[in-house]
């Protein structure tokens, strides 16, 4: 199995080196793990100024543990690999037209999800196997690097 998680703070996360854990207060992902192991998270946002619509950020390689270093911020948490090679950071998923093949994907199994705006609940799910086979259909042609390397642009410069 694989999640659908909508990173809206991904920036800040990076920033302030969240980096290990994607959490929920309200999504009990641990019970939702123990049921089905997951073996990827998928990241996704809303572009600015896109409502409606989403981009894939990454596709992280998910972990049974809180990896070393790593503090997550939220009560219930899917931990996951960031120096794996297996973890991904999409570099060209921003364009109208990568855009609109990941919405086409999503938009008809989690409709209730999109009209929500992704918020709360909304905002974490379990990803069925069809889905998960057309995403890595299309995602198989995007540019991508190791996730650590992807989220460099993101983290703030350290003063020399």
């Amino acid at each position: 199995m694989d999640l659908f998680y909508y990173w809206k703070d991904y920036v800040a996360d990076i920033r302030a080196n969240r980096i290990g854990s994607l959490g929920s207060d309200i999504v009990d992902i641990e019970r939702m793990l123990a049921r089905r192991p997951a073996d990827r998270v998928w990241v996704f946002k809303t572009p600015e100024g896109k409502m409606g619509n989403l981009q894939v950020l990454g596709r992280l390689s998910v972990v049974d543990e809180c990896p070393d270093g790593c503090a997550p911020s939220k009560r219930h948490n899917v931990f996951y690999d960031a120096a794996s090679p297996n973890s991904l950071w999409f570099t060209d998923s921003g364009t109208d037209e990568r855009m609109n093949e990941i919405t086409n994907i999503l938009n008809n199994r989690y409709q209730a999800a999109f009209r929500a705006n992704f918020r709360g609940a909304n905002g974490i799910h379990e990803i069925d196997a069809d889905i998960v086979a057309k995403l890595k259909n299309v995602t198989a042609s995007y540019a991508s690097v190791q996730f650590l390397e992807g989220i460099k642009p993101f983290a703030r410069k350290k003063a020399a």
